[in-house]
């Protein structure tokens, strides 16, 4: 790709900060707390240092109408979506910060229902 400058960018230059996916399906799971709110989630002790991006998934448990979300530490991105029908689960990519703190959104639904994160993956430097 050429920019109006006529520097070229290389895809391999663009894409050098996460080149290979690890997956982690069925690792640590984090119950969302008791409050409607961002609470923060150090999620380096189920990824290496050096990684940027996690997947995460957004399971709204026992419950319609549940918000879930997840965004990098420190953001004022309302990254909420609601999930209409209970039991169901979403898929987020979101950055992580240095120390790979994300926050994870908690919605306290009725009858103590509440969401249940899972870090499915991560992308790290080759």
């Amino acid at each position: 790709m050429t920019i109006a400058t006529g520097e070229q960018i290389l895809a391999a230059e663009v894409n050098a900060e996460f080149r290979q996916f690890v997956e982690l399906v069925g690792n640590e799971h984090q119950p969302g707390g008791a409050g409607d709110g961002w609470n923060d989630w150090d999620i380096s002790a189920i990824i290496p240092a050096g990684s940027h991006y996690a997947l995460i998934e957004c399971l709204a448990t026992g419950d319609v109408n549940m918000n879930s979300g997840a965004r990098k530490n420190g953001s004022a991105l309302a990254r909420i979506q609601t999930h209409p029908v209970a039991e169901t689960f979403r898929v987020v990519l979101t950055e992580c910060d240095a120390n790979r703190v994300i926050e994870i959104y908690t919605h306290a639904g009725t009858g103590g229902a509440r969401n249940n994160y899972s870090v499915l993956g991560y992308w790290q430097e080759l």
